[in-house]
């Protein structure tokens, strides 16, 4: 059995048509955290969050699994949780 390993964001590269702007949004949608919720209240409250900064719902033929897109289009999957 292979055990939890705690990983840690340390950068994210992402071509984009304007970086700072970009980077801005990404940097306000994971604060100290990142994209893993902790319950379906949690995924629709972070969900909100992220809308408000300019995402939108991608549908990738996912289900349930609520998938968003950057400004930019970049597509990224809100972690339910494990």
């Amino acid at each position: 059995m292979i055990g939890r390993v705690a990983l840690r964001l340390v950068q994210v590269n992402i071509k984009a048509r304007d970086d700072a702007a970009l980077g801005r949004s990404w940097a306000e949608a994971l604060g100290w955290g990142d994209l893993a919720t902790t319950s379906e209240a949690h995924r629709a409250e972070l969900v909100a969050r992220l809308t408000e900064l300019g995402a939108t719902p991608a549908d990738i033929g996912q289900g349930d699994v609520p998938w968003m897109a950057d400004p930019e289009g970049n597509e990224f999957c809100v972690l339910g949780r494990h």
